[in-house]
């Protein structure tokens, strides 16, 4: 009986965590078309840079990037199902085509991180302080499209 009761817990604590799934952007084209396809996932991007001129630049964007990523944790990741979360640190020039086709630049993240959702290829990107609390409604509005297309 408690083998069963423990196989239920580890069940639970799962599902209570898998609500979201870490995504690493294979490619730009590929991470342009996932965000395109119609898979009905909700696709959040944190796009940062971490190419900053200071030591005191530097450790301010890394307060800022730490406080955004809790957040959205907290306020998008805990709270809705079939995301799918990545982060992109601009400074690195790997994901540059994903940023253009959104509409970002990578000097607009060196003050503040942008932080992208998009479902079904309808979405929004916000930039900013209090990023994630602007685009918390974005993404219950996307969540209430799909249950109402589907």
């Amino acid at each position: 009986k408690s083998g069963v009761v423990l196989m239920v817990a580890a069940i639970m604590l799962v599902a209570s965590v898998s609500a979201w799934t870490p995504f690493v952007v294979p490619n730009d084209s590929d991470m342009i078309e996932y965000m395109r396809d119609e898979d009905h996932n909700i696709y959040v991007l944190f796009f940062f840079n971490s190419a900053q001129d200071t030591p005191e630049r530097l450790e301010r964007m890394k307060n800022i990037v730490t406080l955004e990523r809790n957040l959205i944790k907290t306020h998008v990741l805990e709270a809705f199902d079939n995301v799918m979360y990545s982060e992109i640190d601009l400074a690195t020039g790997k994901h540059d085509d994903v940023a253009h086709e959104i509409g970002i630049e990578s000097q607009d993240t060196l003050e503040y991180p942008t932080v992208v959702a998009v479902q079904d290829g309808v979405g929004k990107w916000v930039h900013g302080p209090d990023a994630v609390q602007l685009l918390v409604p974005t993404i219950r509005a996307l969540v209430s499209r799909n249950q109402e297309a589907y």
